[in-house]
């Protein structure tokens, strides 16, 4: 579990810098999938 948890905190700390913008997938989808897995 630990494994995957890391795993999960390298994606998430390459990917978050990059939901921003404002384009509609980009707004609704990525901030939604960014909310969900900071929760």
């Amino acid at each position: 579990m630990a494994l995957a948890h890391t795993a999960m905190r390298r994606h998430l700390d390459a990917a978050l810098p990059h939901v921003a913008g404002d384009d509609y997938l980009v707004e609704h989808w990525l901030v939604a999938y960014a909310v969900l897995v900071l929760s």
